[in-house]
């Protein structure tokens, strides 16, 4: 029901902080446009996606996608839709296991994702929706992310979370990921899970502020 101009009007202000911030990753979004034939903006929105429905109506008698996927204001008896993620460290191991709960929709539409960039010295293996940014998985620097969703009242203007993820990604150590869990122009929030290769795991939840 958002006509192409109302998308770019209420995007406008999140793809201008995500371009300042994290340019090789808008780049990434670019050729992702151009090789798939799809508008970048509309890419974009499905990036954007938990800054972007907060935003708009919800259908009638209905409540929005990520407030059922939180798990409030659902009907009585209405399954959880939630995703989980867990770090188990041992002797000589160290497992992340994440479980998404996503849009039935993208069922046909996942893949492992494995990024080369040529700009940096990171490489990631993502399980993802195709048309997203890789947000959950593992670096070859042997970290590894695992992200759940949050909303809090101190939301706002930023860049969109699903970026902000994708560089957490790439996070070398425990306080290398708290500075990139907490990166100062984000939106809102996520709820990181991570775990290293040496056995350190922790969560770094985040709000927009805090």
């Amino acid at each position: 029901g958002v006509s192409s101009q109302q998308l770019q009007d209420l995007l406008t202000p999140y793809l201008v902080a995500a371009e300042s911030q994290f340019p090789a990753h808008m780049a990434t979004l670019k050729g992702m446009s151009v090789g798939a034939m799809v508008p970048v903006l509309e890419l974009f929105a499905i990036n954007a996606f938990e800054e972007l429905e907060p935003m708009l109506q919800a259908p009638e008698g209905e409540i929005l996608f990520l407030q059922r996927k939180e798990g409030y204001l659902a009907p009585p008896k209405a399954p959880p839709e939630r995703c989980s993620s867990f770090a188990v460290t041992g002797p000589g191991v160290t497992i992340l296991a994440h479980n998404e709960h996503w849009l039935a929709g993208d069922l046909g539409n996942v893949a492992v994702v494995i990024d080369v960039p040529d700009d940096r010295p990171t490489r990631i293996a993502s399980p993802t929706i195709v048309c997203c940014l890789p947000a959950v998985g593992m670096n070859s620097l042997g970290g590894a992310q695992g992200i759940g969703s949050l909303t809090a009242s101190d939301d706002g203007v930023g860049v969109p979370r699903v970026l902000v993820s994708r560089n957490a990604l790439e996070a070398t150590d425990r306080d290398d990921a708290i500075s990139r869990a907490g990166h100062p122009a984000r939106a809102g929030g996520y709820g990181h899970v991570y775990a290293f290769a040496n056995g350190d795991t922790f969560v770094v939840e985040t709000t927009g502020k805090e």
